[in-house]
């Protein structure tokens, strides 16, 4: 099925420009973050926005669903990560404790926990039905770039870029380092 022309809002101007973007799982709704720090859930079947969460203050850097969909958690450049519910659009967590912008989140695959990483900062890992921090995991100064659990959820995969271009693998529950690999070279075809 085709997807149509998404009809942007009156109340986006050309100073509201898209940051952050994710696809709903198996589903036509697509989140789009923005730098005014509010979030668009766009249905792509009909090509309208049905939805709005505001609540962030600076730009969306970050945004994923959780894997059923009913939940999607945004990060921004305020250092916050917060946790929506997807139906509703009411906030069910907001998550304290970064001190740059969070670039990156990942929810393991069975939900129940979200990883967060950004600039010059450990990656937080959090129990999502409560909002509580579960860990730190500290390594290299540098930038998170991407987090990424495994499918069974026993590991969590991190980007770090900066001096030391560093991916870890973490243990997915003790949180600690698994391996290590230094000095990736990243090249754009």
């Amino acid at each position: 099925e085709l997807l149509h022309k998404l009809s942007p809002p009156d109340r986006i101007t050309d100073n509201s420009s898209a940051v952050g973007i994710a696809w709903k799982p198996d589903d036509h709704y697509l989140a789009l973050g923005r730098e005014d720090g509010s979030i668009d859930i766009w249905d792509t079947q009909s090509g309208e926005a049905s939805k709005n969460l505001v609540g962030h203050k600076k730009s969306i850097y970050s945004l994923a669903w959780n894997p059923d969909g009913s939940r999607l958690a945004s990060g921004s450049k305020d250092g916050d990560c917060r946790i929506w519910d997807a139906e509703t659009g009411r906030l069910a967590h907001v998550l304290k404790g970064h001190t740059g912008p969070v670039l990156s989140v990942a929810w393991s695959p069975d939900g129940r926990r979200l990883a967060s990483g950004g600039k010059g900062d450990a990656i937080r890992v959090w129990n999502t039905q409560d909002g509580t921090l579960v860990r730190e995991l500290k390594e290299d100064q540098g930038t998170v770039t991407r987090l990424m659990w495994s499918p069974d959820g026993l590991w969590l995969a991190s980007l770090r870029w900066g001096e030391s271009n560093t991916m870890t693998i973490w243990d997915g529950h003790s949180g600690k380092t698994h391996q290590r690999i230094k000095s990736l070279r990243f090249f754009v075809d």
